[in-house]
């Protein structure tokens, strides 16, 4: 990708990956998300194609069911994956936030009760953020600051010692209007977009429009927050957007179909 946008070219790096649905560079190195397994790609001869492929961890329950999805890949400043593992809600794993050490030891739950959520991030100051999708169990979409130890609504992966009474709120509910089904998170960086920098968007792959949601607040001891349109209109329904740290332009990919 040049400066200009005027030349763009790509070339295949790898192949054979098993629905690869999340992918970070960390310390110059490209891990994937697939289904069961987090896998760095290595170019060991320098000729722009991966030749080894290493499984940093398989360590967690998966199977066949439906939406049985390991989806987004984030990292914190620690070194830490997140990861959602979506279906297969009587395996342990099933709509669970998981958390690995990059090397892939230490894989653990962070947190429960989801459905098929497709946004997450994690906030330059290790803030862990998400949206699950409306359905069963959750009434609307929903923006969520994750806590450790938290249940986030969907009752069949509660995955708790006692059936749950309650759940953890999010800051905010998103009315349909405004988004009928979550696409994914981005943070501004810092010093960018203006009075954005540093704050949270909110993509709508449903609805293909982006929103700003407010920093929350803590109002008798729990977080809120809301969020409003900002007025961009996407061609498709966005699922993941990026900042290039370059350019420092917004970058957002998607596809049409479903209910967008």
């Amino acid at each position: 990708i040049d400066a200009g946008l005027k030349e763009l070219r790509w070339h295949r790096f790898a192949t054979g990956l098993y629905h690869p649905l999340g992918l970070k560079v960390v310390d110059g190195h490209i891990y994937v998300l697939e289904r069961g397994q987090i896998t760095r790609l290595i170019d060991k001869n320098n000729d722009g194609e991966a030749d080894y492929y290493e499984c940093i961890t398989n360590n967690w329950h998966t199977g066949p069911g439906e939406h049985s999805y390991d989806s987004n890949l984030e990292v914190d400043a620690e070194g830490n994956f997140y990861f959602f593992k979506t279906g297969d809600d009587n395996l342990p794993h099933g709509g669970t936030l998981l958390r690995c050490h990059k090397d892939g030891s230490n894989l653990e739950v962070f947190c429960t009760g989801f459905r098929h959520p497709m946004a997450l991030s994690v906030s330059p100051r290790g803030q862990v953020t998400g949206s699950d999708q409306e359905g069963n169990w959750i009434p609307s979409t929903r923006v969520d600051f994750f806590q450790r130890g938290g249940f986030y609504g969907f009752m069949p992966g509660h995955h708790c010692p006692g059936k749950p009474t309650t759940y953890d709120d999010p800051v905010c509910w998103l009315p349909r209007s405004l988004c009928n089904s979550a696409g994914g998170h981005s943070w501004v960086p810092e010093g960018g977009w203006g009075p954005l920098s540093g704050q949270l968007l909110h993509l709508s792959y449903g609805r293909c429009r982006m929103a700003y949601v407010f920093p929350p607040q803590e109002v008798g001891g729990k977080l809120q927050s809301g969020a409003v349109d900002l007025g961009v209109k996407f061609l498709s329904g966005i699922f993941r957007g990026r900042f290039h740290p370059g350019d420092g332009h917004f970058y957002a990919c998607g596809l049409n179909g479903w209910q967008t």
